[in-house]
């Protein structure tokens, strides 16, 4: 019998109880965290980032009639302008609307968040999926960037 075999043993069912015990916990707990992170960034920031400002205004120009790119230029994507569009019409010259983009950009967050665990899950299973969210969670940008 080899030397290490007692230690390769001893890493597999520490890894195989990781996943049955503690994964789970982990799982759910930063699910939890990025649940509350995203209601502070939607309730208590008080700062925001350009975008924005600049998704909101190009959103009113589409709700008035302007056509992106040729009676205004923007360098995004001008999907998210067109639904934009019918509540930049409905909160017109209203602050509140801030909050109400910031909420349907922590929702698209949320989606996209979803959209990768159940991908992962029907190829891969129900334990590469949870690895793939809290991989996914390992990226700086998805926390600063949440409500914007």
């Amino acid at each position: 019998m080899p030397k290490n075999s007692g230690k390769k043993q001893s890493f597999c069912y520490f890894f195989t109880n990781l996943y049955d015990k503690k994964l789970n916990w982990l799982f759910y707990a930063c699910i939890a965290v990025f649940v509350y992170i995203a209601g502070l960034q939607i309730t208590r920031s008080c700062a925001f980032y350009f975008d924005t400002v600049e998704h909101i205004h190009a959103s009113w120009l589409v709700s008035e009639g302007k056509i992106p790119f040729v009676d205004f230029f923007e360098h995004h994507n001008p999907l998210l302008w067109y639904v934009l569009a019918p509540l930049t019409k409905l909160f017109e010259r209203n602050i509140v609307i801030i909050p109400v983009v910031r909420t349907i950009a922590v929702l698209g967050y949320f989606s996209c968040i979803w959209m990768v665990y159940q991908i992962s899950r029907q190829i891969y299973g129900k334990k590469a999926a949870q690895y793939s969210v809290l991989l996914l969670f390992c990226v700086y940008g998805i926390w600063r960037d949440i409500a914007n």
